[in-house]
C-alpha cells in the first residue's frame, strides 16, 4: 500500500442559504483539520497530509433550503480530488476539481434542524495490495496503521499481556525486533480486553487501554512509542479496589473516538474516561470523567464476575458524536437490584454529562452469552437510516453481536430509541 501525500488547507469557509437574511442565523459550520502523521490540530510538516472535518448544523427551529458551502484553498496548498465523504443530504460536484483546483462547493436542498452532519475531507490516496503475514501471536486482531513508517501493528484479545505484532506495509516482511511485548513502569504488562478495540496509535505512540497485571490494581492507558521502542508512560484512570470494588480482571472497554483529541472508554462502574492521545493525558475539563450512575435511571454496575475470566469484560462501546451507545453484560439476575440478566443498549451523552435525549432505562437486547460487541448497522453510503414517520431524522441502528448472532435497537439523530 503506498501513501501520496499533499498538503490540504481551507480558508473564507462561507455558507450561504437562499432563504431570507434571518434564516441565515440559524446555520453554525465549523471545520476541524488534524494532521496525519501527529495528530496534531495546530502543527503541520510541509508534506504531510490534513484530514478536514467540516461540521455543519441547523441550530434553529425550521428547515433550511438551498444551502451553498463554499471554500477556497489556502495558496500553495493542494486538494486530493475523489476523497470526499459526506452524508447523502449534500452534493459535491468532483468532475471539475483537479490537484489544481482551488475552490469547491457543498449544497444541500434541505438541513432540518437538530441534526449534525459532517463532512470528511480524507488526504490519503491508497494503491492497494494483499500478502499474507506470518502468523504472529494470539487472535481476535484489528489492525491500526503507522502512516509516517509505513508499517501496521496487531495484538491479540483476552490475553495476559499486551503482545503485538508489525510488519511492512509495502512488503509484508515482519519488523526487526517484533512480535514485542509492550510494558510500562520498568515491566509491567496489561490484560488485554475481551474485544479486541483496546488499542490505537496516535502520532508515534501507540495506546492500549486495560488493567496492568503482576497484581497491581489500577487500570488506564499505556504507551508504546513505536519510533524509539520505548515505554511513554502509563495514565491511572481508576483502581479496582476503590469502592464500588470490581472484582474483574478486564474492568474497562475498549477505546471509542469522539476526535483526535477525545477518546473514550467505560469502566464496569459505568463512569466514562476521557483521554487525549496528543497530550498523553486525561482531557481538560469538568466531563473528562462522568459517572453515569446518578444520571442514567436504573443504570447499574457491572462487577459481577464471570466463570470464564477471558471474558470478564461487561461493557462495550461505540460513539456517535458526544454520545456512548453502550452494549452492557449483566451475567446473572441474583447479581442485580433491579433483575437484569443478558445485554442491555444504554446511550450516555458526554456533553451533557447525562442520559440521552429520548432514552430511559437499560434496553434489553437479548440472553447472555459471553459478551456484546457494540456497532452501527448505516447504510452503504455510511449515513443512517431515514425515519420514515419523521422525514429529515437520520436513524441508525446500535447493535449487539454475539457469537454471529444480532439484536439491534433502532436510534435516530435526536438521541431517542425506537
Amino acid at each position: 500500500m503506498k501513501f501520496i501525500k499533499a498538503l490540504i488547507a481551507f480558508a473564507g469557509l462561507t455558507a450561504v442559504s437562499a432563504q431570507a437574511p434571518v434564516a441565515t442565523a440559524q446555520i453554525d459550520v465549523s471545520k476541524v483539520g488534524t494532521a496525519n502523521s501527529t495528530g496534531s490540530q495546530t502543527v503541520v510538516e510541509e508534506t504531510d497530509v490534513i484530514d478536514w472535518v467540516i461540521t455543519i448544523e441547523n441550530t434553529g427551529t425550521t428547515p433550511l433550503t438551498n444551502v451553498v458551502i463554499s471554500d477556497t484553498l489556502n495558496s500553495e496548498q493542494v486538494i486530493v480530488p475523489g476523497t470526499f465523504e459526506f452524508p447523502d443530504i449534500f452534493e459535491i460536484d468532483e468532475s471539475g476539481l483537479t490537484g489544481t483546483s482551488v475552490e469547491f462547493d457543498v449544497t444541500a436542498d434541505v438541513i432540518y434542524p437538530d441534526g449534525i452532519s459532517l463532512v470528511n475531507e480524507l488526504g490519503l490516496n491508497l494503491e492497494t495490495t494483499s500478502f499474507e503475514t506470518t502468523t504472529g501471536v494470539g487472535d481476535g486482531w484489528r489492525v491500526v496503521f503507522h502512516p509516517s513508517t509505513n508499517r501496521f501493528f496487531f495484538a491479540s484479545h483476552h490475553d495476559d499481556a499486551i503482545d503485538v505484532n508489525c510488519f511492512d506495509n509495502s512488503t509484508g516482511q515482519e519488523c526487526a525486533t517484533y512480535p514485542k511485548r509492550f510494558t510500562t513502569e520498568g515491566g509491567l504488562t496489561a490484560y488485554s480486553p475481551n474485544h479486541n478495540n483496546a488499542y490505537d496509535i496516535s502520532g508515534d505512540h501507540f495506546y492500549y487501554s486495560g488493567r496492568l497485571t503482576e497484581g497491581d490494581d489500577r487500570f488506564g492507558f499505556g504507551c508504546w512509542n513505536i519510533v524509539t521502542e520505548t515505554d511513554c508512560g502509563f495514565t491511572e484512570l481508576g483502581d479496582v479496589t476503590d469502592s464500588p470494588q470490581i472484582d474483574l480482571l478486564r474492568p474497562v472497554s475498549g477505546i471509542s473516538i469522539q476526535s483526535p483529541t477525545r477518546w473514550w472508554v467505560l469502566d464496569a462502574r459505568m463512569t466514562a474516561h476521557c483521554f487525549d492521545p496528543t497530550l498523553n493525558q486525561i482531557c481538560a475539563g469538568a466531563n473528562s470523567q462522568i459517572n453515569f450512575l446518578p444520571t442514567h435511571p436504573d443504570l447499574e454496575e457491572t462487577d459481577a464476575p464471570w466463570d470464564d475470566e477471558r471474558y470478564d469484560q461487561r461493557v462495550d462501546i461505540n460513539m456517535d458524536g458526544g454520545k456512548i451507545y453502550a452494549v452492557v453484560d449483566y451475567p446473572d439476575a441474583a447479581d442485580s437490584v433491579n433483575g437484569y440478566e443478558g445485554l442491555y443498549a444504554v446511550c450516555l451523552d458526554t456533553d451533557t454529562a447525562s442520559t440521552c435525549a429520548g432514552w430511559g432505562g437499560p434496553q434489553y437486547l437479548r440472553e447472555d452469552r459471553k459478551a456484546g460487541y457494540a456497532f452501527f448497522d448505516r447504510d452503504v453510503t455510511g449515513n443512517g437510516y431515514q425515519d420514515r414517520d419523521e422525514p429529515g431524522v437520520a436513524t441508525q441502528r446500535i447493535v449487539a453481536l454475539v457469537d454471529g448472532t444480532a439484536k439491534t435497537i433502532r436510534t435516530d439523530s435526536k438521541g431517542r430509541y425506537h
